[in-house]
């Protein structure tokens, strides 16, 4: 069973070429790069060129995660960091000379993707990131803006992503994809929040194109129903925990592990779970006892690999991390 680490661009003072090394010796056997993260703007994309480059060096099994067809939104704030005080009130300002020029305070934040207005009503609930916190649509403004009310307290991260219950951001993205696949020809390219065969079908234009290996992610209940047709067009399949827990139903995330294990299997497609296993180890020195069971019983479906979140593959103790599953994989 492969275990892959997902990795990203870390301090000058660090030496990325080590690390990188260090973590192919401890036991990573292929590398997750995320794209979403540096899709805005040129600088950050040049970033994402670099990074790749020096992975690439050391081994060719990288998979690059795309924000396409569909993804989420990202909402920024005037600070690093604001603490969310449930039962306060906040606003999403949907244009950015509005927000520079007049609305730039803590209590305001922005989203700098299209969004269909007319799909946001009363009461509609905001889930933020992986569900740490939640806000309530008050209002809608005329002047792209909506007034918001906290859930719950808690810390607000600039440009972590948002999720509007249901609703998926879809875009066309095929000359940025075309432009990577021409500079890095990459040997995995993953798709994200695909649905059904119309999803795969820049993906499958461009994979007659660059020969990379197609991966689907499946993220929503839709995907989950459309499965069977997805399975014709795709060679492998990741299940994300994080965003099928927002936009299924986290109470159902080991029938959808149950689900894709048997229908992969069935029809020989390899399949990933990302993420979120044994993230206390990032730090704790003990893994949380319900996160043990957790990956128990993800390794009893025999997934081709477990894909591991960033901030637990850059931590220290990321050599027991890959000790504790290989472990559970050999009991």
């Amino acid at each position: 069973m492969e275990i892959v680490g997902t990795i990203r661009k870390v301090r000058v003072d660090c030496n990325f070429d080590t690390i990188v090394k260090n973590l192919l010796v401890a036991g990573i056997d292929a590398f997750r790069i995320n794209y979403a993260k540096f899709d805005d703007g040129k600088l950050m994309q040049e970033d994402f060129w670099d990074l790749y480059e020096r992975v690439a060096k050391y081994t060719n099994n990288v998979l690059i995660d795309l924000p396409y067809p569909g993804s989420k939104y990202r909402l920024h704030s005037p600070k690093a960091k604001v603490l969310i005080v449930e039962g306060m009130t906040y606003y999403i300002c949907f244009d950015m000379k509005s927000y520079n020029v007049g609305y730039k305070k803590n209590n305001v934040f922005y989203i700098n993707q299209d969004i269909d207005v007319s799909i946001i009503y009363e009461n509609m609930k905001i889930i933020y990131d992986m569900g740490q916190g939640a806000f309530s649509v008050k209002k809608k403004f005329e002047r792209n803006m909506i007034e918001i009310q906290a859930d719950n307290s808690f810390v607000l991260f600039n440009g972590k992503s948002i999720a509007f219950e249901t609703y998926i951001y879809k875009r066309n993205n095929y000359d940025r994809v075309e432009e990577l696949c021409r500079q890095l020809q990459p040997s995995r390219l993953a798709f994200s929040f695909v649905e059904n065969k119309e999803d795969l079908e820049e993906a499958l234009s461009l994979k007659e194109k660059h020969n990379f290996i197609l991966v689907s992610k499946i993220e929503t209940q839709k995907a989950i129903q459309n499965l069977d047709e997805i399975l014709v067009y795709t060679d492998e399949i990741m299940l994300g925990r994080g965003d099928i827990g927002i936009y299924g139903s986290e109470k159902h995330l080991l029938d959808y592990e149950k689900y894709i294990a048997y229908k992969c299997k069935k029809k020989s497609k390899p399949f990933y779970f990302a993420s979120d296993f044994l993230t206390s180890l990032s730090y704790n020195y003990i893994p949380v006892r319900s996160e043990l069971i957790d990956l128990e019983c993800a390794l009893e479906l025999q997934p081709t690999g477990l894909i591991l979140n960033v901030d637990l593959v850059l931590s220290s103790n990321i050599n027991r991390v890959i000790k504790y599953i290989k472990e559970m994989v050999d009991k």
